[in-house]
């Protein structure tokens, strides 16, 4: 694995073992044994993360929501 690839896979698995509060080693476990891959990293971080918080913490988002609506103080 490249240096920054072997970087980004260390600070990415510390960010999903930090959000699921889980012993998590490698969360980035793609097998693939040629081609490029299909992912831009600040694309895929943006969209993926936001998912993974709101799956992870389903009170906060249903409590953010509804104080959200109109007439909630």
């Amino acid at each position: 694995m490249l240096p920054h690839r072997r970087l980004g896979n260390r600070l990415l698995t510390g960010l999903l073992r930090f959000m699921a509060r889980a012993p998590i080693s490698d969360g980035q476990s793609g097998f693939r044994t040629s081609g490029r891959s299909f992912v831009r990293p600040l694309c895929y971080l943006r969209r993926v993360a936001p998912a993974v918080w709101r799956e992870l913490n389903p009170a906060e988002t249903v409590s953010r929501t509804a104080s959200a609506q109109p007439g909630n103080p």
